[in-house]
């Protein structure tokens, strides 16, 4: 169910109220024998998570090239089921999925945002912008979590490794993003789009390899931490200079600097990639029906990676847990490409 009120005060001013009641039917599901997983007991995995998500957002036009805005919303992540949980049949595994916290239910995670934002043209309409600053806390966030499964129940003996997940995860966001579009001339355009996003661990799963690493005895990361995979800032920058020439083609060249900070393989934050920077190139002429290009990708051949996480497969033992595994560097590219519209 979902409803939404605009409700304009003054010419230059406008509130808008929205409001979504959601019902999320979850069940976990045997393909192969087309049921329903269901408990020892008999009762089936499957439930209604149910949210109210309302969204605030405030307008106020200063002049028809300047708007600045104010947000509060909510957002939700519908929860899940730990299946396995409810086919374990050994007592020994069954106490480590307690003794890591780990439910058969896992409840909806939920995000919590604020945002200042302001957007406008300038240079006669020749240049945009659009910049915000914001403030999320996220709640309840669904970690999968290793979990060590043994051969039997008196077995010392590791056979696999599950990832149950678990309501382990609770970070506070914030960060600031510009994104702006400017034409100083007919031949020239500019784009300039940068971001900062800052994390902080409040409370996180620290599972055998976040411990070994930190030399931790809790099952929870350092307060303070940033999130992995994310960097703090990153951005783009280009320019491109394009102009007429005879027989109706139109000629440009341009050039564009891609960069981003490093990203933590995990949240011990003992591990970081380098940061990314990123130069390209290209030439070309086109018409309305074909394009022809010379390019150069990663012109000054920076080594970075495209990925960076640990290696948390404890079935390969503790000492595997200091590995790193990356998405290895884009090396220097150079082509041509051509398209041609039939």
């Amino acid at each position: 169910m979902f409803g939404s009120l605009a409700y304009d005060v003054t010419d230059n001013f406008t509130v808008t109220l929205e409001a979504r009641y959601q019902g999320d039917n979850v069940k976990s599901f045997n393909w192969a024998t087309n049921t329903v997983v269901s408990t020892p007991a008999g009762v089936p995995l499957e439930t209604t998570f149910k949210n109210f998500i309302p969204r605030a957002n405030i307008e106020y036009n200063f002049t028809p090239d300047l708007m600045l805005y104010a947000t509060y919303s909510k957002g939700v992540n519908p929860g899940t089921f730990n299946a396995v949980l409810a086919t374990e049949t050994q007592a020994r595994n069954f106490a480590l999925y307690t003794a890591n916290n780990i439910g058969l239910v896992v409840q909806p995670e939920k995000l919590t945002n604020y945002e200042l934002g302001a957007k406008g043209r300038f240079l006669d309409g020749r240049g945009t912008f659009a910049a915000a600053a914001y403030m999320a806390h996220w709640r309840n966030q669904i970690i999968q979590v290793p979990i060590q499964v043994f051969l039997s129940a008196a077995s010392t003996v590791l056979d696999f490794t599950q990832r149950p997940s678990q309501n382990s995860g609770n970070t506070n966001l914030k960060g600031i993003e510009l994104d702006s579009t400017m034409a100083p001339t007919e031949q020239i355009t500019l784009r300039l789009n940068a971001a900062y996003n800052d994390s902080k661990i409040k409370t996180y799963s620290c599972p055998v390899f976040c411990q070994t690493i930190i030399g931790a005895t809790v099952q929870v990361a350092p307060k303070g931490n940033h999130l992995p995979v994310t960097p703090r800032y990153n951005g783009l920058a280009s320019a491109q200079y394009k102009d007429a020439m005879n027989g109706n083609y139109d000629w440009y060249v341009g050039a564009e600097y891609i960069f981003a900070g490093p990203i933590f393989a995990d949240i011990t934050n003992v591990v970081k990639s380098p940061s990314q920077g990123v130069a390209n190139f290209r030439l070309g002429f086109e018409n309305a029906g074909m394009m022809v290009e010379a390019f150069v990708l990663n012109a000054f051949k920076d080594y970075y990676f495209t990925t960076v996480q640990r290696d948390t497969d404890q079935f390969r033992g503790t000492v595997s847990q200091g590995a790193i595994y990356v998405g290895m560097p884009v090396k220097r590219q150079f082509g041509v490409r051509a398209r041609y519209n039939f």
